[in-house]
């Protein structure tokens, strides 16, 4: 392991600085995309290792909302898995989007919808994220089995973005890149 990869994530003092970082370097040192399966791993590690020095961290929001972040290996791992899937079906004119542990996919999926609905089902659609269509935001989105809401409000994609924070993924000349 070289030194640079021990400071990977030093400078993060946020739940989000960290999946900022991790997101940036998965696509750098992923197998599938030329990587070194080592440090992949060893990458993978570090990020749940990041996040747990960081379980009970409490953030204020744009809105003034308080949120505490409970560190959860499982659910992490199935967030990235879901992404992984989706980025692997190459789809065009489609953005993903992570909003705090749901998994947004926004833009022209009617081509695609038998292969994301399928990745519910996959990633044990009745244990670990479960895939749904929006009909209101016209997009489907993936949340955690276990997750209730108890608040029916009507929010946007936006005001849940400025709440939860948002990370953006895409293609970009056929390589994958995190915007």
């Amino acid at each position: 392991m070289n030194a640079e990869a021990l400071e990977w994530f030093v400078n993060c003092s946020t739940v989000a600085d960290v999946k900022k970082v991790y997101y940036k370097l998965a696509m750098k040192v992923h197998p599938d995309h030329g990587g070194d399966e080592e440090l992949f791993k060893f990458l993978n590690n570090e990020y749940h290792d990041a996040l747990k020095i960081l379980d009970g961290q409490e953030t204020t929001d744009s809105h003034g909302y308080t949120h505490t972040y409970y560190y959860n290996h499982e659910r992490e791992s199935n967030i990235m898995d879901i992404i992984k899937s989706l980025l692997h079906i190459q789809m065009e004119d489609v953005e993903i989007h992570l909003m705090g542990i749901f998994v947004w996919v926004v833009g022209n999926t009617k081509p695609y919808k038998e292969e994301i609905k399928s990745l519910g089902k996959q990633n044990g659609g009745n244990k670990t994220m479960s895939v749904h269509w929006h009909s209101k935001k016209c997009c489907w989105y993936f949340k955690p089995h276990t997750y209730r809401s108890f608040n029916r409000n009507n929010r946007s994609l936006e005001d849940i973005a400025a709440v939860y924070g948002n990370k953006t993924f895409g293609h970009t000349d056929d390589s994958l890149e995190v915007q």
